[in-house]
């Protein structure tokens, strides 16, 4: 899916990042690792972040917004960092698409998270995320 990033335009230039990991967790409690906000906020980020504020409203149309607070890394201090965006594709325990959009920014793009029975048991994963510029 190609998703409008700058305007609602796509940038030649614009980058997919695609994530896929096996997981030994059932697909039920890796959707709720990702739309329950008291489950979110415990693995979500970076290690050393904290998640607050965490709200997902888990529906086509619905929002979600959370705030990340970042350690300090080398060449900068602790930093608070917000996102928020719309789910626009909801499968329970299948698919889960949404807007992504730090506070701030005017740059709109698009994740998909896709859940798929791994034969034996567990959880395959897939996240990509689309329109990723590529200076940054």
């Amino acid at each position: 899916m190609n998703t409008p990033t700058n305007n609602g335009q796509l940038d030649t230039d614009d980058v997919t990042l695609t994530i896929e990991r096996p997981l030994d967790a059932p697909r039920q409690r890796v959707w709720e690792a990702v739309t329950h906000p008291s489950v979110f906020s415990q693995w979500w980020g970076p290690e050393g972040t904290t998640n607050l504020d965490v709200g997902i409203d888990a529906t086509v149309g619905g929002r979600y917004a959370y705030e990340m607070h970042l350690p300090p890394a080398p060449g900068r201090d602790d930093v608070i960092v917000g996102v928020s965006g719309e789910f626009t594709e909801v499968d329970a325990q299948r698919t889960l698409a949404y807007t992504y959009q730090w506070d701030g920014q005017a740059r709109v793009t698009q994740v998909t998270v896709l859940l798929a029975d791994r034969p034996g048991g567990g959880t395959d994963l897939t996240v990509r995320h689309e329109g990723l510029p590529m200076t940054e």
